[in-house]
């Protein structure tokens, strides 16, 4: 029999990329790194959560400001109540702001990212889940709260050994173009070359093309963007230059194990909440983790077999999916 985990209700899906969770530091020692993992229903940390990954981070010009590798065994837990910044300190001679930021797993414990915040050098800016999940990155719903407005973002799966489908190793962000300028956000919406295609901005990797003790450092913009005054980009061809590609040594990876399947086999989880789709968990190529109920579309997502079924009622009685018998 399936295990039945429910969630509760959603406030109307919005955009809401510029809320800042935490003030903008105003030091050049350090950069404050906040990640927060996706969570299941009733604050279910099912394995949303996971290790922290390694943090690069640079400066406009593409110098490196700072690294953190992250110690055996250290986790994020899901959702936000828990977490704590990320210190990552600015020792490698260079100073700014840290406009450039790269996350790469180094061990086998996948963790779905619901947000980033990078905050230094008096900026502070935060990356949402739902730009991986856009961009054709491996997703799942997630009831992890964001911001002053509550807002629910997806969560964005990274692992180092792709176990269970999922296929990225790290993700490297140009952390300004996140920042919630309306007009940037409009661009996107109209233009999703315009965020997903620009290596620049934003880029998932699916391999590292060094060994895991070496950091690979992500595409850059050379010269530095320039945006017009509402915000949005100048230069739609600067957004496409492959910028540089360099290693250098960190510490050694770890070699932890994961802590289970993401798919959480004979659990279900059913969502009441209205931004909550079955129909497109099941509909996505790109989705990965339990099987999904939504009980504002009817449906139920046997994640398995990525096939769908309407859930049983009163007048649908055959080939449907019962909640209470979870059958």
């Amino acid at each position: 029999m399936n295990a039945i985990i429910n969630v509760g209700a959603l406030i109307p899906f919005a955009i809401s990329l510029s809320d800042s969770i935490r003030d903008a530091q105003n030091v050049d020692s350090s950069t404050s790194v906040e990640i927060g993992a996706g969570i299941g229903p009733n604050g279910n940390a099912g394995t949303f959560g996971g290790a922290v990954p390694a943090i690069s981070i640079w400066n406009e010009e593409g110098a490196r400001l700072g690294q953190f590798m992250p110690s055996k065994g250290e986790k994020i837990k899901a959702g936000t109540s828990n977490n704590k910044p990320i210190t990552v300190t600015q020792d490698q001679g260079a100073t700014g702001q840290p406009e450039y930021i790269q996350l790469t797993t180094v061990n086998n414990d996948a963790i779905c990212i619901t947000y980033v915040t990078v905050s230094g050098n008096g900026v502070s800016w935060n990356w949402m889940g739902d730009v991986g999940y856009t961009c054709g990155g491996d997703w799942y719903p997630s009831t992890a709260k964001f911001g002053s407005d509550n807002y629910q973002p997806k969560c964005t799966w990274i692992d180092a050994d792709h176990s269970d489908g999922l296929r990225f190793i790290a993700m490297s962000m140009h952390m300004p173009d996140f920042n919630g300028d309306q007009a940037l956000v409009s661009e996107y919406n109209k233009n999703h070359a315009t965020l997903c295609n620009s290596k620049a901005r934003f880029l998932q990797w699916g391999q590292l093309t060094v060994n895991p003790g070496y950091n690979q450092e992500p595409p850059m913009f050379s010269p530095p963007l320039q945006y017009n005054a509402d915000g949005s980009d100048k230069d739609f061809s600067a957004l496409f230059t492959p910028g540089t590609v360099n290693k250098r040594d960190m510490s050694s990876a770890t070699n932890s194990t994961s802590d289970g399947s993401i798919n959480q086999p004979g659990h279900v989880i059913i969502s009441d909440y209205k931004a909550h789709s079955a129909s497109e968990v099941c509909g996505s190529e790109t989705s990965r983790g339990p099987s999904f109920v939504s009980t504002q579309d009817g449906t139920y997502c046997d994640m398995s077999t990525k096939i769908s079924y309407p859930l049983c009622s009163a007048t649908v009685t055959t080939g449907c999916f019962d909640v209470d018998t979870a059958t």
